[in-house]
């Protein structure tokens, strides 16, 4: 089951790509530690102040097999989704990679009035060294997101709550974003 929004054909379609990498015995003796200075902050996304982000799906892969990945986890690796400026997370919680994702929904709303702003996401999580892993110095894995750029004034103030149209002007209700974060 998926959730279906009706988005704006003038909304543009973005696709953005991070990588994050995890030394073995970097700084956790044993282990692949993803939680270092490289994961954290790392830009999603520049943001235009007074436009309506939806962060729709996300695509995880790795440099090792899916199956060793599993089997190492210690600590589940997470992506915590941010403004940089105001230091405000996007989604509820941090998104926990328990696997590898394919096209898997988020539908995460990102909204600012700040300029100079940006979306970032900070990485954390721990692998132990399985004997699957010997001899590998570096996991890395990626993490792809689908992003949709609404810029539609009255599909924005709907997504607001100060429109009760929907953006082409119908009677009907805007169907609301699961998580509203408004951020000024």
């Amino acid at each position: 089951m998926s959730v279906v929004y009706k988005i704006p054909k003038t909304a543009k379609f973005l696709q953005t790509s991070n990588r994050f990498v995890a030394t073995f015995n970097v700084p956790t003796p044993g282990a692949y530690n993803f939680a270092v200075a490289a994961n954290t902050g790392q830009l999603i996304l520049s943001t235009q102040p007074n436009h309506l982000y939806l962060l729709e799906r996300i695509n995880v892969g790795g440099t090792i097999a899916e199956g060793d990945f599993l089997a190492a986890i210690t600590i589940f690796p997470t992506a915590t989704l941010r403004f940089f400026r105001e230091n405000q997370t996007v989604y509820p919680l941090p998104l926990s990679v328990v696997n590898y994702i394919d096209n898997q929904e988020i539908n995460a709303w990102a909204w600012s009035d700040q300029g100079n702003n940006s979306l970032i996401v900070d990485f954390a999580g721990l692998l132990t060294q399985t004997p699957a892993l010997v001899g590998i110095g570096q996991v890395a894995l990626g993490l792809t997101f689908n992003i949709y750029d609404i810029t539609d004034l009255g599909y924005i103030r709907s997504f607001k709550g100060t429109d009760p149209e929907t953006f082409v002007g119908q009677k009907s209700k805007f169907p609301a974003a699961p998580t509203r974060y408004l951020v000024r």
